[in-house]
């Protein structure tokens, strides 16, 4: 399956201007007895046509019952990038929380419990892993990705709202049949809340180029100015001063010296804040798909 001349991998969601890639969907679905099963119905009626169309496409259905079946799922995923180079997009079908998601055993597995798995798996698809969320609150799993260390998926689709489980199997067979007939990332979205929007349930797509700006701007803003920035400044004064060819020139001129360096010192941080959590250095190609600068972060 493609668009353009990308093997056999998919390329399509023009809407957040990436390279992202996926030839490989894993649905995993976590319901109790008795409740509807969206994602098997997902599995053997809308992806069994879209096969017809798309033949390369793998589409592989996973049914853990709890937490400790779901992260193994995520432990295979991420080893199936690794060995056969599958790139993934991940849908989830679970009840979902704000805290993380409802497994068919009761258990909640939280979000911050499968961070790291996420992670793995996105960097081993060169930061390419797109996660749909089909499950109430789904978009609450962007809290994984408000810490400056490593982004753990290049982007989410999910709802922060409560809905039915038949709304859900509608809205997400209106998005992949748009997503696979166009390829157009724009059109599936805008078909998804288009059928979302009969009951005014709305979806969001994030991507994680944006959440490192609001997570960098919050440490800004913590850290680098008013009380915390003078704070860190007197904290500096201090520790130079104990050096003798400092002490000698005086509090005045390491104050000062503090001062220069601290201004001199945000945008090299932003930079390498932003190469960890996009993996720059280990995909140097992504310098052209994140092109957020520290004059965004001063920017609103």
């Amino acid at each position: 399956m493609c668009c353009g001349d990308v093997d056999t991998k998919v390329r399509g969601l023009d809407l957040i201007h990436s390279n992202n890639i996926f030839n490989k969907l894993w649905i995993i679905e976590s319901l109790a007895d008795g409740e509807l099963k969206t994602g098997t119905r997902l599995h053997d009626d809308l992806f069994h046509s879209i096969k017809e169309e798309h033949p390369n496409l793998i589409v592989s259905l996973e049914k853990p019952t709890s937490k400790d079946e779901f992260i193994h799922c995520l432990k295979i995923i991420h080893q199936d990038v690794v060995e056969n180079r599958n790139y993934p997009l991940i849908h989830l079908e679970c009840h979902g929380c704000e805290n993380g998601l409802g497994l068919s055993n009761k258990e909640i597995i939280e979000w911050g419990e499968i961070r790291d798995l996420l992670i793995k798996i996105n960097f081993a698809c060169e930061i390419n892993l797109l996660v749909v969320v089909a499950a109430c609150k789904g978009a609450y799993l962007i809290h994984t990705a408000t810490q400056l260390d490593r982004a753990p998926f290049y982007a989410i689709v999910g709802s922060e709202q409560e809905m039915k489980a038949g709304e859900i199997q509608a809205d997400f067979t209106e998005f992949y049949k748009s997503f696979f007939q166009s390829l157009n990332g724009n059109e599936a979205i805008e078909a998804l809340n288009r059928q979302a929007k009969k009951t005014n349930r709305i979806y969001h797509f994030v991507g994680a180029e944006i959440l490192f700006l609001k997570a960098f701007r919050k440490y800004h803003q913590d850290h680098c100015t008013g009380k915390a920035k003078n704070s860190r400044l007197e904290d500096l004064v201090t520790k130079a001063m104990t050096m003798p060819e400092v002490n000698q020139m005086g509090v005045n001129w390491a104050r000062n010296k503090a001062k220069e360096w601290f201004k001199n010192e945000q945008e090299p941080a932003f930079d390498r804040m932003k190469e960890r959590f996009f993996g720059l250095e280990d995909y140097p190609n992504n310098k052209a798909r994140f092109t957020i600068n520290y004059v965004d972060v001063l920017q609103q």
